[in-house]
Parts: C-alpha cells; structure tokens; sequence
C-alpha cells in the first residue's frame, strides 16, 4: 500500500536524506522516498504488518516534524 505525505519548512536537503534512510529501515516498508523539491513523502508499505510499519513510519515522520517540519 502506498502512503503519501506533503511537507513544509524542511530547508534541508541531507536532513531530507537521513529522514529517508530512517524510514526505509522500517521492517514492512518496501520503498521510502523523501522528495525534497516536491515536499512529499513516498511510502510503500507491504500488506504483512502493514499496520505496525506505517505507525512507526507516522511516529518517525512526526519527530521529523518536531524538529525541522510540518505536515
């Protein structure tokens, strides 16, 4: 399942690329992808755990959120 997340105030690039690194790590994410110039997160989540990836991956994004950004 795929999972979209639109962002602001990240100004910058390699904080975007550790966010990245961070999630793709999640056990049950297939494929994480932080579009810097876009302002969006891109998550693809298996079907098997799908509920505890995508919570840690929301949890991790709302740190990030503290820190650097607003979603």
């Amino acid at each position: 399942m795929k999972n979209v997340y639109t962002f602001e105030g990240l100004d910058c690039a390699k904080c975007a690329d550790n966010l990245e690194i961070r999630l793709s790590k999640i056990k049950g994410v297939l494929e994480a992808n932080v579009d810097f110039f876009m302002k969006k997160i891109y998550l693809e989540i298996g079907d098997e755990g799908y509920e505890k990836a995508s919570l840690i991956a929301e949890r991790l994004i709302a740190i990030a959120v503290d820190k650097y950004i607003k979603i």
